[in-house]
């Protein structure tokens, strides 16, 4: 009962919803002029609504285009109204206004700005004007329309002709009420631009104008030089002020005033404007000069450059303005610091001298404002000048002061300060000069100071450590030599801020004297603050040279100790690369088949390893490796005698790493070369480790590493044959196994097989093997470390065709309309032939035999994968190609058959691809055709008619519009205009179908496509640019290919474009159908009598049962495709549980018939 008052419900919803204009005119009434609305003209907000429901179009559109359009008049009251008009969606409208009468109108204006304003100018009181409203772009909605007029007085300054006298350094009080536009926005509002006139003489060369809108009010003004019939705009400021320069004093500029948003605010609100003379600051020339004292640590005043002129060229680069400071020398040695409040780069010119006669001292263009000053004479008065660089002309404020400075005594080489090794000192760069350009250029001053050191060894490291209270960038320079005669050794910039920075110097000479430079790049007022410096000498390990080579026993299997390459020093040259210090080792063989040393940076840098034969005095080099993991293979030792091997790091690399070392000794596998490979037998599951491999050839898939490998053989039994390497689940491994034919003197490889997913197996298929002959498989580790101990799986097997692989074997399907649950592998199949579409790997074949004349073959992949079926009339020997289909959805459509004929098809998965996955196939009986199944047949439809229509057992009469990659089983309207546009409402009866449609001009022979759509759910289009009168045809079908009775859809063409026609829902399966993370199942038809049709997002084969509400059973199996036979159930409300993949439960109510 319920379900049947849900059905109910939904189609009494349904059909009210399809005839919304029932009870309703069918027209409002100011449709056209005849019927125009009055609208006062007491410009009063009103609340009534006007609707476009139904609305025609009386004339073409005056801007743009137009879909319908209603009709408003008025009586003018005054020389000047505005119009204010709203669509209730804020969509944009045009408004046009007309003189004269509806039988013989005038245009005035066409307006569409987007607030929907419309100014009328110069109108005749008593008069009556008409306008209409229509949605811009030719916009089908129906939205109400708010209108009203209001009535305005002309303001006085209206016009720049009119333009309002004021004073400079006067503020003002106006509004814009009674303005109208006189010029288009200067700023492209989109709105009216309506503004008011204002003019004065200016008494300086620069002015600010300030404008103080309402509270929200989004005002502009624009200054303009000239006359008002000559106007040149200076300025469009949408703001509150803007410095306006380069005026000449005397004579007249004009100022517009407008609101950028006119109706943000009411009109009749005042606005503040004022013009402000700006006279030059005190201190724009020398003789201004503002006193700075020579005591100060910090910016306390502001001094604007505001009104600043030129006093003179530019030092460096260019300049707009400057202005001028003063300070009397107190002490040999000052700084001074200017900076821009809105840090502009700034340039600092000192002079000394007076003010009618300058000499430059300095220019400074340092980006910190800093300018350094030495050899002054206490109590002589100096001059500075400070401008923008580039030539900016902002004007923003300067902040400057003056600081006096004692040197340190370390200011230069001559004085540097001795330090001893081993020990922390802190010192700050109080006081300190440019000595030198600096080494690393970061743009300012390299205040430095100086440092000597005697080293006690060859190597030493300087560490210094920049405070951490304040940013800087620390640099530190090391010199050999003289104060006269300096050598750079290291310029060591400090570029993480805070962070302590360091470097190491070799080859110094203990005794001698070396120099240290240090200084802040940024000299940016740390210099009271600490840093620290240190030289540490640095002695080299025990093992730095070959005399004294630490011993490491053969046998270790882990890395224990620690061995630092941290003052150790070069040896000899680099055996390959560069290299930069080695450490030395020696071990003792204790066998002469195999012994592997492992060696690793512990921060993993790449190292090099050097293995040498006799004593330290007369050393012979036998190997030099430099593979990433740091492994050695050496075979062919004397059993007892003592090697030598170095280590450094890669590149020439300085780093002072520590090393980890092992030396193991081990017996060769018996399977570690080729001629010694192990056979195996097929369809026999291995194991076997890499201990004691070595490297018998390069390797196929290379990581940098040794490719240690053993080797196996067999003998296929089948043409067809799997290798599958199983990596051991311990350990960290990338097996590669690489495949061969021939003999072990002369192989060809046939395969090389990475395992890139680390332990997980991987396999390979072998298709034209010969039986009986020898094959060899080769294994390695490519990652070659921590892992020979550990198993790996290896096994051939034979595959073996499936029954069905060739033509000869094609198994029967039933054509039947039963559902098949069968599966059927795709493993070990070959291809028989060429695809006949897209690419192939393998195929399977099946056959039926014709009950009609029409069947739809299904073929689906268990993976989802889509899947190509090709159909054959004839025998196994001769066969003829009918169809090649590789729709999505696995379906072949099959017509023009021959009743009791055997028809042969094949399947193959799209793309080429080689998975072993199964397939599901049936043959069912569509039945015949409808009789619009082809354009022929055309179904007339009649304009405004409701049709319920199903698209039955058709057939495609041509591919997709809308490449929806199915078979488009279409069923032909046909239609006759009877406007040039008219509307197209499609609605499935049920919102989980998603159907498409076409339409066309023309005749059957010779079509033409007009419009092509499609949007999932409910299909409602448009179409314009209609002849009244022609014919024209309409196909239809589901866009996911398809076609029964069951799929019903209700079809209208309609005269009103703004109707809507909507859906009915089934109420069972919208009431039913459960959505879960990421999945959504749906079941149609519902109610259904013979099958279920489940329709549902994800992927794989859920397990599916149908249960009564007793919970009793009826039906279990596998969703292997979408169809579900139902037939047998007795009637009554049923549910349809889905177990998915991971056990997600969705439960479906459905009622069968």
């Amino acid at each position: 009962m319920h379900k049947k008052v849900l059905l109910f419900a939904w189609t009494l919803l349904c059909l009210l919803q399809v005839e919304p204009g029932i009870g309703q005119s069918a027209k409002p009434v100011n449709d056209e002029c005849t019927g125009a609305i009055n609208i006062p003209t007491n410009g009063s907000t009103s609340d009534s609504l006007y609707t476009l429901f139904r609305a025609t179009l009386s004339m073409t559109p005056c801007t743009g285009t137009a879909a319908r359009d209603i009709w408003f008049k008025f009586t003018a009251t005054s020389t000047l109204h505005k119009i204010w008009t709203q669509a209730t969606d804020s969509l944009p409208v045009v408004v046009q206004v007309f003189q004269g009468s509806c039988g013989s109108l005038t245009s005035l204006i066409c307006d569409n700005h987007a607030n929907g304003e419309a100014e009328v100018a110069h109108l005749t009181v008593g008069d009556t004007y008409y306008y209409r409203v229509y949605l811009a772009g030719g916009n089908i909605a129906q939205p109400d329309i708010k209108t009203f007029v209001m009535t305005e007085t002309p303001s006085p300054n209206d016009e720049v002709t009119e333009a309002k006298s004021i004073k400079t350094d006067t503020l003002y009080h106006a509004s814009l009420y009674g303005s109208t536009q006189s010029l288009p926005s200067c700023n492209n509002t989109g709105s009216l631009a309506d503004d008011i006139w204002f003019s004065f003489v200016p008494k300086t060369k620069e002015a600010r104008v300030v404008l103080t809108p309402p509270a929200a009010g989004n005002y502009v003004f624009q200054v303009f030089s000239g006359t008002p019939g000559n106007l040149t705009s200076l300025a469009c400021v949408a703001d509150t002020s803007s410095l306006i320069t380069g005026l000449t004093p005397g004579s007249t500029y004009y100022i517009r005033v407008y609101a950028s948003v006119s109706y943000a605010i009411p009109y009749y609100y005042p606005f503040g404007l004022e013009v402000k003379s700006i006279l030059p600051p005190v201190n724009d020339e020398c003789t201004g000069a503002i006193s700075i004292s020579t005591g100060g640590t910090s910016y306390d005043s502001l001094h604007t450059l505001e009104g600043a002129t030129l006093s003179m060229p530019a030092c460096t680069g260019t300049a707009a303005s400057d202005i001028w400071f003063t300070f009397t020398a107190t002490g040999t040695r000052h700084k001074i610091w200017a900076t821009a409040t809105d840090s502009l780069p700034v340039v600092v010119q000192v002079f000394q001298g007076s003010c009618g006669s300058l000499t430059s001292l300095a220019c400074d263009s340092h980006a910190n404002g800093e300018v350094e000053l030495s050899s002054l004479t206490v109590g002589t008065r100096y001059y500075y000048r400070v401008y923008l660089a580039g030539g900016n002309t902002a004007m923003p404020d300067i902040k400057t002061y003056v600081t006096a400075v004692a040197p340190p005594s370390n200011d230069e080489a001559t004085g540097a300060k001795a330090i001893k090794t081993d020990t922390l000192y802190h010192f700050t760069l109080a006081g300190a000069t440019q000595s030198q350009p600096p080494c690393a250029d970061y743009g300012n001053l390299a205040d430095d100071i100086w440092y000597s050191f005697v080293p006690t060894t060859n190597t030493a490291k300087i560490i210094l450590t920049p405070p951490t209270s304040v940013p800087a960038y620390y640099v530190f320079q090391v010199f050999s030599g003289t104060p006269g005669s300096l050598t750079s050794l290291a310029c060591i910039a400090d570029t993480s801020l805070k962070g302590a920075d360091s470097t190491i110097l070799s080859g110094l000479t203990p005794g001698s004297a070396y120099y240290i430079r240090v200084y802040n790049s940024l000299d940016n007022g740390s210099v009271l603050t600490p840093f620290g410096l240190e030289v540490k000498p640095i002695v080299p390990p025990v093992n730095d040279e070959c005399t004294g080579a630490i011993n490491i026993p053969p046998g270790g299997s882990t890395y224990d100790s620690l061995y630092t390459l941290a003052g150790a020093t070069l040896s000899m040259p680099a055996c390959t690369g560069s290299a930069a210090r080695d450490v030395w080792f020696k071990f003792t063989a204790t066998t002469s088949t195999l012994h592997k040393i492992g060696v690793q940076a512990t921060d993993s840098l790449p190292v090099v390893v050097q293995v040498f034969q006799g004593s330290c005095g007369n050393l012979t080099s036998l190997s030099c490796n430099s593979y990433p993991n740091g492994q050695v293979e050496l075979k062919n030792l004397t059993a007892g005698a003592t090697y030598y091997y170095r280590v450094y790091l890669a590149g020439g690399n300085t780093a002072e790493t520590n090393i980890k070392t092992t030396v193991s000794s081990m017996a060769l596998a018996t399977n570690d070369e080729v001629t010694g490979a192990r056979a195996i037998k097929t369809d026999t599951l291995y194991r076997s480790s890499l201990l004691g491999a070595t490297q018998s050839m390069s390797p196929c898939y290379s990581t940098g590493n040794l490719a240690d490998d053993i080797w196996f053989s067999f003998v296929p039994t089948t043409n067809r044959t799997r290798i599958i390497l199983t990596p051991s689940t311990l350990g960290t491994a990338q097996y590669v196994f690489q495949v061969f034919s021939g003999t072990p003197g002369n192989l060809t490889s046939l395969a090389c097989v990475a395992d890139t997913s680390f332990r997980l197996a991987d396999s390979v298929i072998f298709h034209n093997l010969t039986i009986g002959s020898t094959y060899y498989i080769r294994v390695y580790n490519s990652i070659d470390f921590g892992s020979a101990l550990y198993p790996f799986g290896l096994e051939v097997k034979a595959m073996v065709s499936p029954v069905n692989d060739e033509c000869t074997g094609a198994i029967n399907i039933p054509a039947n309309n039963t559902v098949n649950d069968s599966l059927y592998t795709l493993a070990g199949a070959t291809l028989s032939m060429p695809a006949c579409t897209s690419t192939a790997y393998s195929d399977i074949w099946f056959k039926f035999t014709a009950t009609a004349t029409r069947h739809i073959v299904h073929a689906v992949a268990s993976n989802s994968h889509p899947t190509v079926v090709q159909v054959f009339k004839g025998s196994c020997g001769s066969l003829t190609s009918l169809y090649c289909f590789n729709y999505s959805n696995g379906d072949a459509n099959l017509v023009n058959l021959v009743p009791g004929t055997t028809y042969y098809y094949r399947v193959y998965l799209a793309g080429g691809d080689s998975t072993e996955t199964f397939i599901n196939t049936s043959v069912t009986t569509p039945g015949s055709a409808p009789s619009n199944d082809e354009v022929t047949g055309a179904k007339s439809l009649v304009i405004d008619s409701t049709y319920s229509l199903v698209l039955g057992a058709a057939t495609q009469s041509m591919p997709p519009c809308n490449n929806s990659g199915n078979e488009a089983d279409d069923v032909w309207y046909s239609f006759v205009a009877t406007a040039n546009t008219l509307g197209i409402a499609l609605v499935p009866n049920n919102a989980s179908f998603d159907y498409a449609f076409q339409v066309f001009s023309g005749t059957p022979g010779q079509l033409t496509s007009l419009l092509c759509f499609e949007n999932p759910g409910t299909e409602n289009a448009t179409i314009g640019g209609l002849t009244t009168g022609q014919t024209y045809y309409m196909r239809v079908y589901n866009n996911d290919g398809l076609s029964s009775n069951l799929f019903g859809f209700s079809l209208k063409i309609l005269s009103d474009v703004g109707t809507v026609v909507a859906s009915m829902p089934d109420a069972a399966a919208s009431d039913s159908a459960v959505s879960v993370p990421g999945t959504t199942a749906f079941v149609y038809p519902n109610p259904a009598h013979d099958y279920i049709y489940v329709k549902r997002t994800g992927t794989g084969m859920p397990v599916f049962s149908i249960v009564d509400m007793t919970g009793r059973t009826y039906l279990t199996g596998r969703l292997l495709n979408p169809v579900i036979n139902i037939s047998r159930l007795p009637t009554g409300c049923y549910v349809l549980v889905i177990r998915d993949m991971d056990m997600v439960r969705k439960s479906i109510l459905f009622i069968k018939e």
